[in-house]
């Protein structure tokens, strides 16, 4: 595995965060009163396209913690048991975690009204979804589990694979087989897959910007700017999106353009380090020493063992060397 764990980082640099090994939501929830809130379901849902979705029974002290397969925006939430509906957004692809600090108050409907029931895991299942077979569903999730708690990535292909045998439209699977080929370097394979996930939900961006990410390592700039602008117009602000257009437009030596994407995808994920070492490029480019320095600075903050980080640390030294000339 380790060759793998080694691919990973290799693509977390190139901006595909979308899988990671390992990504932590965690938190505690409160009664109104400040105890610690026992036994209570908090469920965990993407935010984003790719479809994840789980719960887990808060413990004696009212803790929670999701192990996630995925560095992407996700849905904390709870609803009904008595209590008024709670829904937070956390994002984990800069930090690869993130808590929560949860304070349930009761929910007092009025004598008119009826306490609205628990919602099931399937209510908030998309509409598109409700056609996938139990069996088919089932494979996928073990495929996730497979390359999250397993870290198991040839485990969790064959399971996509038993999905996509099940159910033949599952776009989600597509997806996410095509992201794993992604990441093991298997160019093709991942270019079928997620020609096929776009082919059954062209209203989805992940794809797009799967394939932009293949098509800027393939060094097919041109066509990577294409499929990452169409991504970007189904759905603007993703980090990853952006970066990686930036990153096409920079190869074409457009980087006057590349700029503003640079800079959206630096404001979208704070915590991400690689648009850092763009931006400082750019700058250079601008004979603009002083933000230069500053980018370079902010990668090595935000990733000090970082694969650039030794190029970065470079960088700075050269900067300075030509101050004292």
């Amino acid at each position: 595995m380790s060759g793998i764990r080694r691919k990973l980082s290799a693509l977390l640099v190139l901006g595909i965060s979308t899988l990671a090994w390992g990504g932590t939501v965690r938190g505690q929830v409160f009664l109104e009163d400040g105890r610690p809130a026992a036994q209570i379901v908090v469920r965990l849902s993407s935010a984003e396209d790719v479809a994840y979705q789980t719960e887990q029974t808060t413990d004696s002290q009212g803790k929670f913690n999701f192990d996630v397969p995925f560095l992407i925006a996700y849905h904390v939430s709870i609803q009904g048991q008595g209590f008024q509906t709670y829904d937070e957004v956390v994002d984990i692809r800069g930090s690869h975690t993130a808590s929560a600090r949860i304070t349930l108050h009761p929910d007092r409907p009025s004598k008119k009204e009826k306490a609205v029931p628990p919602e099931g895991p399937s209510s908030t299942v998309d509409a598109r979804d409700e056609r996938i077979p139990a069996d088919a569903r089932k494979e996928f999730e073990t495929a996730q589990k497979s390359l999250t708690e397993k870290q198991d990535a040839e485990g969790g292909i064959k399971h996509l694979r038993k999905a996509i045998q099940i159910y033949s439209e599952y776009a989600q699977a597509y997806l996410l087989l095509g992201l794993t080929y992604l990441e093991l370097g298997k160019l093709e394979d991942a270019r079928v897959a997620l020609e096929k996930a776009n082919d059954l939900n062209p209203t989805a961006p992940g794809g797009y910007f799967g394939l932009g990410t293949l098509y800027n390592q393939q060094k097919k700039y041109e066509d990577a700017e294409k499929i990452l602008n169409h991504g970007l117009e189904l759905k603007p602000d993703v980090a990853d999106g952006q970066y990686q257009l930036a990153r096409a437009l920079w190869a074409q030596g457009r980087w006057q353009e590349a700029e503003p994407h640079a800079k959206k995808a630096a404001e979208l994920a704070p915590q991400v380090a690689p648009p850092h070492i763009l931006l400082g490029n750019i700058a250079l480019r601008n004979k603009d020493v002083a933000t230069a320095r500053a980018e370079f600075s902010e990668y090595l903050r935000l990733d000090p063992k970082g694969p650039m980080a030794a190029g970065a640390a470079q960088m700075l030294t050269k900067l300075d060397e030509g101050e004292k000339k």
